[in-house]
């Protein structure tokens, strides 16, 4: 997404897609850092929310 409008920027999704397929045949996971606690994350939700399951479950508690 961009900041200014909200619209879904399709090439940086179809970079991100290529960037993970081609990691994956290399034998590679992609990880990000989550924002709150800094545990790396692998899963894609995850990854595409920059927080794990853990801490999206705190934040939607606060």
């Amino acid at each position: 997404m961009t900041p200014q409008d909200n619209t879904i920027d399709h090439d940086t999704d179809l970079d991100r897609a290529l960037l993970e397929a081609l990691a994956t045949a290399k034998g590679y996971r992609l990880a990000t850092r989550c924002k709150s606690c800094g545990h790396w994350l692998t899963s894609a939700r995850s990854r595409a929310a920059h927080q794990g399951p853990k801490c999206r479950r705190k934040a939607v508690g606060k």
